[in-house]
Order: C-alpha cells, then structure tokens, then sequence
C-alpha cells in the first residue's frame, strides 16, 4: 500500500549536536586562489619552451654536422678529379671509382 512521504519541519533537532559548532571554510582572496593554477599554467610554458628551444638546437647541430660531411665528401671528389686535365687525373678519378 501506499505510505505517504515524511513531513518535513525545521523545527527537527540535527544529530549530532557539534554540527552547528564546525568553523566556516574562510574563501582566500581573489589573487591568492589563483595563484597555484597560474604558476602551475607558468611552469608548463618554461618546460614546453625549454624542450623546442633544445630540439632546435639539436636541429642545427645535426645540420651543421651533415653539412660539415657533405663538403668533407665532395672535397675528397674534388681532391680524386683533380683539374681533369691530365690523363693521370683521369686515371686516379677512374681508379677512385672502380673501389667503390
């Protein structure tokens, strides 16, 4: 059967008696709430901006490193084809190839 809903009343005392003594949480100022977020927001930034800053270092390590390669190699051709005026430069560039 059907029993109808308890009626409510302000009136009703509250167990346990100590709840009315519980301190108030004390809201901190505007500043100071966003404070933590904020630097929280700040040391993502400096860590995101110190990784591109490496990665771009690295970049240009790597192509100062590869380019530094690329003249080493087309120096040694060089060096191997000489003024290609002489039949021994061409002998020595031949020579140079056939060992590859």
């Amino acid at each position: 059967m059907f029993t109808p809903a308890r009626r409510f009343s302000t009136a009703a005392k509250v167990y346990p008696s100590y709840l009315p003594h519980i301190p108030h949480s004390r809201r901190m100022p505007m500043p100071f709430r966003w404070f933590k977020p904020l630097a929280a927001l700040v040391a993502v930034g400096l860590g995101a901006r110190a990784y591109a800053v490496n990665a771009r270092d690295r970049r240009t390590i790597a192509a100062a490193h590869e380019s530094e390669q690329e003249r080493r190699r087309q120096q040694n051709l060089m060096d191997v084809y000489g003024s290609r005026d002489s039949l021994e430069d061409l002998e020595n560039a031949i020579r140079f190839y056939e060992k590859k």
